[in-house]
């Protein structure tokens, strides 16, 4: 699967390099985007467990 891969990337940079450029554009955007609400939805669990916690201290 690798060598496929690399051979499709070489042909493709090589032969298209406009559509090279966005296809390395649009993985980037589309990574970005995945991190991104990742992240934001991590956060949000974390302050929404955040004051569970606090409460089951104090008792």
């Amino acid at each position: 699967m690798f060598d496929a891969f690399s051979e499709f990337s070489a042909s493709l940079s090589g032969s298209y390099p406009l559509l090279w450029a966005l296809f390395v554009m649009s993985v980037v955007a589309v990574i970005s985007l995945v991190l991104f609400f990742f992240w934001e939805v991590f956060f949000r669990l974390l302050s929404a467990i955040g004051p569970l916690h606090r409460g089951r201290r104090g008792q």
